[in-house]
């Protein structure tokens, strides 16, 4: 018989930052692939600093405002440090040839997004279900 650990899956298997972070890179090539995100919402991504990007790509779109490193700085609500941490992670991805399928990461993130909501149900139902003090 299988620990109640062993049985539920950690949050970390359950997020991929390098597919966040491809498809962040993907928009901020090219701003066009941001309509072929479907669903995905900022609280969708692991990685908050990516949410937090996400929802300023989001807001300049909005904003009818170009999608570049230059309105991003001045549009996330992040650190300056935190801004060019994130801003060097997605410069330093290439694309060779053509961009990722955003559609298909963004349903990806959504996916994981969706099952860490679940675990966190899950785990919430078990505490309160072997709280003693809750009787």
């Amino acid at each position: 018989m299988l620990d109640a650990q062993e049985q539920v899956t950690s949050e970390a298997q359950l997020a991929d930052r390098e597919a966040e972070r491809t498809l962040l890179s993907a928009v901020l090539y090219d701003a066009k692939t941001l309509e072929r995100v479907g669903d995905l919402q900022p609280e969708d991504f692991a990685d908050l600093v990516h949410g937090e990007m996400f929802a300023a790509m989001q807001n300049l779109r909005n904003e009818r405002l170009p999608i570049n490193t230059v309105n991003l700085r001045a549009k996330a609500g992040l650190s300056p440090m935190g801004r060019e941490a994130i801003m060097g992670q997605l410069r330093a991805l290439s694309f060779a040839g053509e961009l990722p399928n955003v559609t298909d990461l963004s349903r990806q993130l959504i996916d994981y997004s969706a099952r860490r909501t679940l675990l966190d149900l899950h785990r919430r139902y078990q505490h309160a279900a072997t709280d003693s003090s809750q009787t």
